[in-house]
């Protein structure tokens, strides 16, 4: 009877014993799980533009900065800090060697700079090994307008290949992906165009379309629009995604082989407009959190309500997508990176 009694015993502690370990382990469970919900609270994001205030990156990112805490478990602060130069290529070096990794750093940079285009053609003042960054997303896919003055009379690209004089066709940086796209027509299309490369960001190369200062620029749907139906200019080609169902696509207005490629190259460079990156080896935790806060935003209603009244796309490409387009562009052939170092100015 004793030894009866002393065995329930036992079985009952080691089930009082089972149960202790368990709940252990759930709330070691739960300690584990803690993180993820804990990781930004309390804390300061930054979102590093590579260009001055104003113009489309950093309306997109100060737009996304609204709305990124809603969806960011801890609802941390969300900040914009412009460091322009180089077309964005300060802003690149600084979030691949400078900033830190622990998720509180993120950045937009110039869509060739993202895509790899300055790394493919090696310019000058670029450190950043752009295909180690940690794409986050994009806002949407855009399409490159260029645009031509009313008065000049231009209403297609054979309008351009005829003009008298050269038209005067505006970039942000001497190579920038504005000018880059501004001299593929020139070099490779026949277009008689005078590239004036220098502008600080597209807002200023924009004022100086409507102020006449220019005659030419590619500039994206959005901005080009208004333009468009003040009828101060018109839309002579575009590079990119199709928006205007009239104006044709560079590559299928391309006269050779090599201006097709060129165009198809820079098109795709327009299919992750306003890129949002981490630095190389981000917290994966922080990764996480952020592309799911990220993919959310562009769901949001109020978001899109907001984004439709400040022109702002919404055309989302994956950062998986963008990352393939990265890998893509750097393993481009031999004869379309000569072209490109061409139009990109680099010997």
């Amino acid at each position: 009877m004793k030894r009866k009694i002393l065995a329930l015993a036992t079985v009952a502690l080691l089930i009082i014993a089972a149960s202790l370990l368990g709940g252990c382990g759930g709330a070691e469970d739960k300690q584990a799980a803690a993180p993820a919900e804990d990781y930004y609270k309390g804390k300061t994001i930054r979102i590093i533009v590579g260009y001055s205030a104003g113009g489309g990156y950093d309306t997109n990112a100060r737009l996304f900065a609204t709305y990124l805490p809603k969806y960011i478990p801890g609802n941390p602060n969300v900040i914009v800090e412009n460091m322009p130069g180089g077309s964005s290529m300060k802003a690149a070096n600084y979030l691949y060697s400078q900033a830190d990794k622990d998720g509180l750093t993120m950045g937009t940079i110039d869509r060739g700079i993202n895509i790899g285009l300055n790394t493919l053609v090696g310019l000058e003042g670029l450190e950043a090994d752009v295909g180690k960054f940690i794409q986050i997303g994009n806002g949407g896919a855009a399409s490159h307008i260029l645009l031509v003055r009313s008065e000049l009379g231009v209403d297609d690209l054979e309008g351009l290949k005829t003009a008298k004089e050269p038209v005067s066709i505006g970039g942000t940086g001497a190579q920038s992906l504005p000018a880059a796209i501004a001299r593929m027509y020139d070099d490779y299309f026949d277009a008689n165009m005078n590239v004036v490369a220098g502008y600080a960001g597209s807002n200023e190369a924009e004022m100086a379309l409507q102020q006449g200062e220019l005659k030419a620029f590619s500039i994206n749907q959005t901005k080009a629009m208004p333009m468009i139906d003040a009828g101060i200019v018109k839309p002579v080609v575009q590079l990119g995604a199709k928006y205007l169902p009239d104006v044709p696509l560079a590559e299928d207005v391309a006269p050779t082989d090599t201006a097709k490629s060129l165009a198809l190259i820079l098109s795709q460079s327009n299919q992750v407009a306003y890129p949002f990156v981490f630095p190389p080896d981000t917290n994966e935790e922080a990764v996480k959190i952020m592309r799911e806060a990220f993919a959310k935003v562009l769901e949001d209603p109020e978001y899109q309500a907001k984004a439709k009244e400040m022109d702002v796309i919404i055309n989302p490409v994956s950062a998986d997508e963008i990352q393939n387009m990265v890998s893509d562009t750097l393993n481009s052939p031999p004869d379309v990176v000569a072209a490109l170092k061409k139009i990109y100015m680099v010997e």
